[in-house]
């Protein structure tokens, strides 16, 4: 059984019509064609020969795969703020009850605080974490810490 031409074009016809409806979609991403065009290239900058070369039409597939696999890991680490640790915690305390308090006043106040403040010296504040690890933080970073909490209360 022989194919005629006219066979072959109706077959090329409609394997490029539905090649067209689905790279329609990816061409419209700028984002898409940029990676795509980037992927050419560089395999092109690489004297990857060019019969080993990745078309336009499989760069942009490629692009649209690692795009859905980037978009999808973020979205899985979106909407997880981060906890503020035990001593964010003592110090929002603090600041709530006397929004005014100084660095070296709060210094004060956490030496006497006791858990989970376990120690300060040598310029460190050792406290226990909520799952009962043993942290530290450098002293010098109180006044950022004083800075933040006092933004998120004045903010509420």
């Amino acid at each position: 059984m022989s194919v005629t031409p006219a066979e072959i074009n109706r077959m090329n016809r409609q394997f490029w019509e539905s090649e067209r409806l689905t790279l329609e979609p990816l061409l419209a991403d700028e984002a898409l064609v940029r990676s795509a065009l980037a992927l050419v290239k560089w395999e092109a900058q690489r004297m990857v020969p060019f019969k080993y070369q990745s078309s336009f039409e499989s760069a942009i597939r490629a692009a649209f795969t690692i795009k859905d696999h980037v978009v999808t890991g973020l979205a899985s680490k979106a909407g997880r703020a981060r906890k503020p640790d035990a001593l964010t915690g003592v110090i929002m305390e603090i600041v709530r009850k006397r929004p005014t308090i100084t660095v070296e006043q709060l210094l004060d106040r956490l030496k006497g605080w006791g858990e989970p403040i376990q120690d300060i010296e040598d310029g460190m504040i050792h406290f226990t974490t909520r799952d009962d690890r043993t942290r530290s933080a450098p002293v010098s970073g109180l006044r950022d810490r004083l800075r933040r909490a006092r933004k998120l209360i004045l903010a509420r």
